[in-house]
């Protein structure tokens, strides 16, 4: 993955969670930091699905044609 697109999700992330408990909100903020991130490095077709309980925070990031190298990124945040 490409560093500046690493850093930019990391701080994105660290962002949307505003030190809030897990939940629906955070999960939304998550999924549509990731979506402007990926949108702004100029990634197209691609599915971000972001959840937020009790149990952990993830994004996950599927990609529209995966390779053999990469099908998709899962961020687990804590």
């Amino acid at each position: 993955m490409d560093v500046g697109l690493r850093e930019d999700l990391e701080i994105a992330c660290m962002d949307a969670l505003r030190g809030d408990p897990p939940g629906p909100s955070v999960a939304a903020r998550l999924q549509l930091a990731v979506i402007g991130v990926l949108t702004s490095h100029g990634l197209k077709g691609f599915k971000v699905i972001a959840k937020s309980d009790r149990s952990g925070t993830s994004v996950q990031i599927l990609l529209r044609k995966p390779d053999k190298r990469v099908e998709q990124v899962v961020l687990t945040i804590g």
